[in-house]
């Protein structure tokens, strides 16, 4: 169709099209990690809501018998899907169970007093959550997220729960995160 005012036809030119991938480029460079990290976060939601479950379910088993359970069938709670169960030999530093899910596993560590959690990422990375285990069952206290050095995503996860404190060693970053 020709444009009767200037004369040419209509369209787009060359550097107007330019201009437009470029600008997608862009927004696309800036929203795609964003977006990775919201689908991390949003998985790693299921996890940690099992893994509070388990805490408190450690909890009541402490109030009704004295010590925290070292087996889940102890628990009050039951377990989502059919997990792999697998106790610990008798030479690792603490008795407990850990039942592997796809995509991430739950140890009880009752001697330890504490409930951990390995997470896989999409990367192939893994990040790590764990609640300390208390004496008493109000105790809601702060999650730890561990994270290897050098893994951006898994890093990036540990600091968008909200960092209360962080220490380090060699080749590990400890988050003490809200959740």
């Amino acid at each position: 169709m020709k444009n009767h005012s200037t004369g040419r036809l209509g369209g787009f030119t060359l550097i107007e099209l330019l201009v437009v991938v470029l600008i997608i480029g862009i927004l696309a460079a800036i929203a795609l990690p964003q977006y990775r990290l919201a689908v991390e976060k949003a998985k790693l939601g299921k996890t940690l809501s099992l893994l509070r479950s388990v805490k408190d379910a450690q909890e009541r088993y402490l109030m009704a018998n004295g010590q925290y359970a070292t087996q889940f069938a102890d628990l009050d709670i039951s377990l989502p899907g059919n997990p792999r169960l697998v106790s610990a030999t008798e030479n690792a530093p603490w008795p407990g169970q850990q039942a592997s899910f796809s995509g991430f596993s739950i140890d009880l560590l009752s001697a330890a007093k504490f409930v951990y959690s390995n997470i896989r990422l999409s990367d192939g990375s893994s990040i790590s959550f764990g609640f300390r285990l208390a004496q008493s069952p109000s105790s809601n206290g702060p999650a730890l997220c561990i994270a290897t050095m050098g893994d951006n995503l898994a890093n990036k996860l540990c600091k968008s729960y909200g960092v209360l404190h962080m220490t380090s060693s060699e080749s590990w970053n400890y988050y003490t995160v809200s959740l």
